[in-house]
């Protein structure tokens, strides 16, 4: 079971922000955790699965200069956390929808004012039937660093992108749920069929650096996608297919705990 969680919230002030909120985002997620849960919370935070995913914070934004970002008291913002397996979710309820807590995002302080849930099975995510196309959104940076490379990737290769979502998948799916895909079959049968991208940057953490703490950054890619077809398998297309759906709840690459690699997608028939 995947927990998809959206959080709207509204500052108490017209303030400045980071321009790079999902690590902040997720701090504030494991903090509300903590409070009743203090072991799962370094379960989460401990993890290598990618238990949780985080977007960043949504909405209307006056940007003040390349690392600050200013909120509006009179605007609604939103940001989605993900849970693989649920774990987690009724803490965050608990304590930010039954307690009316409050967020606090880089020291400012945010009022809960709503929250959306919907729960996916794994087995929702297994649907058969073969598409014509799917469609990827990057809404965020997607950072990957494809087998043995240290170099990230900075563009949407279809050979990345679904490998690194099998790993994700085959890391976090029930046992009788994994799946291979084959290299060959991606780079002769899947193609980038219209794309427009960028890339990008976004601070994943910050370090003590003596008396100041340094920013630690990651590098992707974001913009759309579509891949398409050529004499591709239907089983081909259905694993993709998967992964597709997937994607949109837990995210591409690397640190999706920490608002990279947010991801809309669409399975087109």
């Amino acid at each position: 079971m995947i927990n998809s969680i959206e959080i709207r919230c509204r500052p108490e002030n017209n303030t400045l922000i980071p321009h790079s909120t999902g690590h902040l985002l997720y701090s504030a997620a494991l903090s509300s955790i903590r409070k009743t849960n203090p072991e799962l919370s370094e379960k989460i935070h401990g993890s290598e699965n990618a238990e949780m995913t985080v977007s960043p914070l949504n909405g209307e934004f006056d940007r003040k200069d390349r690392n600050r970002k200013r909120v509006f008291s009179d605007t609604e913002y939103s940001f989605f956390i993900n849970l693989i397996d649920s774990e987690g979710f009724q803490e965050l309820f608990n304590d930010l929808i039954l307690k009316g807590q409050k967020l606090d995002i880089a020291g400012e302080s945010f009022e809960i004012t709503g929250m959306n849930t919907e729960e996916i099975t794994w087995k929702e995510l297994m649907e058969k039937k073969t598409p014509n196309g799917l469609y990827f959104h990057f809404l965020s940076p997607a950072s990957i660093q494809y087998k043995d490379s240290e170099v990230t990737e900075m563009f949407p290769h279809r050979e990345a992108v679904f490998k690194a979502l099998e790993n994700s998948w085959n890391r976090n799916a029930p046992e009788n749920m994994e799946f291979k895909l084959e290299t060959e079959e991606l780079k002769k049968h899947v193609i980038e069929k219209s794309y427009s991208h960028d890339t990008a940057n976004t601070v994943v953490t910050r370090k003590q650096d003596g008396e100041s703490k340094k920013q630690i950054k990651a590098f992707g890619f974001t913009g759309k996608t579509e891949y398409g077809f050529k004499n591709a398998s239907d089983q081909l297309k259905k694993k993709l297919a998967i992964l597709t759906r997937y994607a949109k709840h837990a995210g591409l690459g690397s640190h999706t705990a920490r608002g990279l690699g947010n991801t809309y997608t669409e399975v087109r028939y």
